[in-house]
């Protein structure tokens, strides 16, 4: 039963926050790798977020009272979302609307 609500967990945490929608997700989807278009990728991903770096690390403050370390912009599937270590957690938060989608200590 514990491993059944183990698996998930995941499922629940990432259905809370906002997605992207369809246009924006394959505006930014591209298995191009040339480093011409990552560049274009980025420059596209900044663009959608609505949350910005100095708000991520002030909410990362909030929740785990560490600065952060480093802060990178990344997309999974329909979430575009803030990857930053601090030095005792790995915290991702949700890019469009500032929720914590999870919580890592390492």
């Amino acid at each position: 039963m514990k491993s059944i609500l183990i698996l998930c967990i995941p499922f629940f945490v990432f259905a809370a926050g906002e997605t992207l929608t369809i246009r924006e997700y394959m505006s930014i989807h591209n298995t191009n790798n040339r480093p011409y278009i990552k560049l274009q990728k980025k420059s596209k991903m900044h663009r959608l977020h609505r949350i910005n770096e100095k708000d991520a690390a002030r909410i990362t403050k909030e929740e785990t009272t560490e600065e952060s370390q480093s802060i990178k912009l990344i997309h999974r599937a329909k979430y575009l979302m803030f990857k930053i270590h601090t030095e005792n957690y790995q915290l991702t938060i949700n890019a469009l609307d500032g929720s914590v989608m999870e919580i890592e200590k390492k």
